[in-house]
């Protein structure tokens, strides 16, 4: 719960600011498919004035786009081994992310390089929000105690960014 309570306080300090969020995760590969679910549900009451980009499993494509659009504060969504139990949420701030605060991530870029990227020569805040995946197996569903994060973070958006 404290993650998503840093989580109300990024998005109430980015509400009057330019935001992105940048859902990433590939669908056929068990919770790793928790980003695009995440963008989907949200897509459909999020506010015009947010940036929502379902990254999918290549979240590089999107570095041009987000440097372009004058962003002041961007949230990256994805699956996360970060050591915790299937389903935790974590909210990790990149300014002061250490290098074994994210273990694992299953894209071509990891997270820190990705967003060293985009930040070069911008001021955007980076949040990553973290979830524990169960399963990243292909061919695989969601798992419940990830389904059971991704309905409490779309909960959270609901409140925030409508």
């Amino acid at each position: 719960m404290k993650s998503l309570k840093k989580l109300k306080i990024f998005l109430l300090e980015a509400r009057n600011q330019k935001l992105a969020i940048l859902c990433v995760g590939n669908v056929i590969k068990g919770d790793d498919g928790i980003g695009p679910l995440i963008a989907e549900r949200i897509n459909k009451f999020i506010s015009p004035e947010i940036l929502l980009f379902d990254a999918g499993s290549q979240p590089e494509n999107f570095i041009s786009v987000l440097r372009k659009k004058e962003v002041s504060h961007c949230l990256i969504i994805d699956a996360v081994e970060f050591k915790g139990k299937p389903g935790d949420i974590n909210l990790f701030d990149f300014h002061n992310l250490e290098d074994n605060d994210i273990i694992l991530s299953t894209h071509f870029l990891s997270m820190k390089t990705l967003i060293t990227i985009i930040a070069r020569d911008s001021n955007i805040k980076f949040q990553i929000l973290g979830i524990q995946p169960l399963t990243m197996e292909f061919g695989e569903q969601l798992s419940a105690p990830v389904k059971n994060a991704a309905e409490q973070i779309i909960e959270e958006f609901e409140k925030f960014l409508t």
